[in-house]
């Protein structure tokens, strides 16, 4: 009897050392897809699915590793295979709904009609089985969004979604409720949502920008400066954010000294970062050259003018700069 109890024992002890081994197995393959590194993620997950046959979590990893590398119709496979053996978990669902998603962006028109509600019954499913699914509500809520009125769009639907994101993560559904309300030009409660995230994540230097933005566009020019200010207060590299901190002085006139800093702070450490979008390199010089002419150095807002005209990608570019360049020149020829 002692024998048997101690071979029992030794066959626990293997098992568990098993679900230890194929534990850790996992967990270094989640860290590869977490560092980006989907191929060897992929090559991992195989292997794993190969050793532990009926695993449905290495199955389950292996289909976000093959969706994170851009393979959602290979990922959606799996992912429609494990919800159909686990039928009441609405997170596969969710995946499957985002497989869709992540094949559509690439789609053409005709396919997008075919897969975008393919996406919406799996959301809905999803949050059918499990109401607070926050990424299934985001996702439905982007739909209703982003979807044309004869493919189910709405935006009355959209911020139904919102609001039960909002109540899960306020995070996360305010940034939802975000692109509903600029979408509808909702502006007050816009603001009020932006100054909400700000509370929320006061370190992000994105929702400061954003606040800034719909400051910004309300033409409430004190505000938009203080929020541009606490954007690059909180990151200093928050690139765009020196760009309309200066733009909002070109465009109210006013603080002119604080906007030449922060176009030419932006001229001086971004100018020649590719990964910002051409318009804003020619823009900055435009503007700084609009905040120049205000303060009376016209020799140097002509420079800034002449700077914003070779660097412009487009043609209504060129043409902005060259007509303010125009105008520039009568008043400098008469001083």
């Amino acid at each position: 009897m002692m024998q048997l109890n101690s071979s029992l024992c030794l066959i626990a002890l293997a098992s568990v050392l098993v679900v230890d081994v194929q534990a850790a197995d996992l967990r270094q393959g989640h860290e590869l897809l977490e560092e980006g590194r989907t191929a060897e993620a992929i090559e991992y997950f195989e292997i794993r699915v190969d050793q532990l046959e009926e695993n449905a979590e290495a199955r389950y990893w292996l289909a976000r590793s093959l969706l994170a590398a851009d393979r959602p119709d290979e990922a959606r496979d799996l992912f429609k295979d494990l919800a159909a053996r686990d039928p009441s978990n609405g997170d596969l669902y969710y995946w499957v709904g985002r497989s869709y998603i992540d094949e559509l962006q690439e789609a053409s028109f005709m396919k997008q009609s075919l897969l975008a509600p393919r996406a919406k019954a799996n959301y809905e499913r999803a949050i059918e089985i499990d109401p607070d699914h926050l990424g299934a509500r985001i996702g439905l809520g982007q739909y209703y969004l982003n979807a044309p009125s004869i493919a189910g769009g709405s935006i009355s639907k959209a911020k139904e979604q919102a609001d039960a994101a909002v109540a899960l993560a306020p995070l996360e559904g305010r940034l939802l409720l975000a692109e509903i309300l600029r979408e509808e030009e909702e502006w007050e409660h816009a603001i009020d949502n932006a100054t909400a995230l700000t509370a929320l994540e006061p370190d992000n230097p994105a929702h400061h920008y954003r606040l800034g933005r719909l400051h910004q566009d309300r033409q409430e020019w004190g505000p938009a400066f203080d929020s541009f200010q606490r954007s690059v207060d909180v990151d200093p590299d928050h690139a765009l954010s020196w760009y309309q901190l200066g733009r909002t002085g070109a465009l109210s006139g006013e603080q002119l000294g604080r906007a030449q800093e922060a176009l030419e702070e932006f001229i001086a450490r971004f100018g020649e970062d590719e990964a910002i979008h051409a318009a804003y390199h020619a823009g900055a010089q435009w503007r700084l050259g609009m905040v120049l002419e205000q303060q009376g150095a016209l020799p140097a807002a002509a420079v800034a003018y002449r700077e914003a005209i070779d660097l412009a990608p487009t043609p209504d570019a060129v043409e902005r700069a060259e007509k303010a360049l125009a105008a520039l020149e009568p008043r400098m020829a008469a001083e």
